[in-house]
C-alpha cells in the first residue's frame, strides 16, 4: 500500500525548502495618484493612443470571424454595447500599463 501524500500534510522544510509569505502591496494616496500625473489636461495623445490601441486589439480578436469594417463603421446606439465595453477596457488597460 502506498504512503497517503496529500497535500495537507507535506513538510516543505523536510526537503530544504521553504516557503515565504508573499507580502500585499499597499498603494498609499500619494503612489496611487502618481498614475494621473502622467496625464496632462492639455494633451490628449496618450489617451487617443491607448484607445486606438484598443480598437485594435479588438479588431485583430474578431478579425477571424466576423466583418470588422462593418462592425466598427457603426455609430451611436448601433454599434454593440459588449464590443464598446471590450474596447474601453483594453483602452483602460493600455492606459495604465
Amino acid at each position: 500500500m502506498k504512503p497517503n501524500k496529500d497535500f495537507r500534510s507535506f513538510d516543505s522544510t523536510a526537503d530544504g525548502r521553504k516557503s515565504t509569505k508573499l507580502t500585499p502591496i499597499h498603494k498609499g494616496g500619494k503612489d496611487r495618484h502618481n498614475i494621473y500625473d502622467r496625464f496632462d489636461d492639455d494633451d490628449d495623445t496618450i489617451v487617443a493612443s491607448a484607445i486606438d490601441t484598443a480598437v485594435a486589439e479588438v479588431k485583430s480578436y474578431l478579425a477571424n470571424r466576423y466583418d470588422v469594417a462593418t462592425i466598427f463603421a457603426q455609430t451611436g446606439t448601433d454599434r454593440s454595447a459588449l464590443i464598446v465595453e471590450h474596447v474601453k477596457v483594453c483602452a483602460v488597460y493600455h492606459l495604465l500599463l
